[in-house]
């Protein structure tokens, strides 16, 4: 069951929403005019992460990690909770995720067969992901490693 919000809560969350879009429309500016630089970082980040990277979001994650004057590459040293455990490692205690990422969901892609016009007159919404820094993170030991730890003691 969904949880309602307060007028109050709702106007915050749609104010929050509205500061990141924006961050993110002057992120796409500054994607457009570093193009060519952002294309080279991204194409090495992917090599670690994995998996593609939308320009724009990579520049978005880029501005906010040198606002807050945190060191590394978007998606390698910025990522969501659940992929820093499958990276093994483990998000501590008490943090909050300092860095917001944004990924448009649209109607056809949930369709794979849908027709070039159908997917320009999908729908398209924003998903805002919250990522914690690589500095919020601790190596996770493996249990080998605690069992020897405590004999020892």
């Amino acid at each position: 069951m969904k949880k309602q919000l307060s007028t109050e809560e709702l106007a915050a969350w749609k104010a929050e929403r509205e500061q990141t879009l924006s961050g993110y429309r002057a992120a796409k500016q500054f994607a457009e005019a570093n193009k060519d630089n952002l294309m080279k970082q991204i194409a090495a980040a992917e090599i670690g992460f994995g998996k593609p990277i939308s320009l724009w979001s990579f520049a978005f994650v880029l501005q906010q990690m040198q606002e807050q004057g945190l060191e590394g590459v978007p998606y390698l040293h910025a990522r969501t909770y659940q992929e820093w455990k499958r990276a093994g490692r483990q998000v501590r205690r008490g943090e909050t995720a300092k860095l917001i990422s944004v990924t448009w969901i649209g109607e056809e892609d949930k369709n794979v067969n849908a027709s070039e016009t159908d997917k320009q007159n999908a729908k398209h919404y924003p998903k805002l992901t919250r990522l914690f820094h690589h500095s919020q993170t601790a190596e996770v030991k493996e249990e080998n490693e605690k069992e020897g730890e405590d004999a020892k003691d």
